[in-house]
């Protein structure tokens, strides 16, 4: 079966926070997994991975604008992260993908041909 993640939810390493991340929850059963990607790193790289997100979903909004893009923020908290990208998925299971193969990329870059 062919994945549609660009990293293998099976190789992520253990976490080094603690926080309780709620935006995958009701989307992918999976979640936890990459949740781990989130607490592997320190918090203060949050705001770094949003605006990884942002760039990266304002350059696939160029090329299919029915993408719509995340809010321009200066993210202070993992809450305030959490709350964000949870409104911008909002139930929709192609937006949870972007979100989950942004967050692997900003982890695992991959450049494509």
């Amino acid at each position: 079966m062919t994945s549609v993640f660009i990293l293998n939810p099976n190789n992520i390493k253990e976490e080094v926070m603690v926080y309780n991340y709620t935006f995958l929850n009701e989307i992918y059963p999976m979640y936890d997994r990459f949740y781990n990607l989130l607490k592997s790193s320190d918090d203060y790289k949050i705001k770094n991975i949003y605006n990884f997100i942002y760039i990266r979903l304002i350059k696939i909004n160029k090329k299919f604008p029915e993408i719509k893009t995340i809010k321009k923020k200066n993210i202070k908290s993992l809450d305030e992260f959490n709350k964000e990208i949870k409104d911008y998925i909002s139930g929709d299971k192609i937006k949870a993908i972007l979100i989950i193969n942004s967050i692997s990329h900003y982890f695992t870059p991959y450049k494509f041909n």
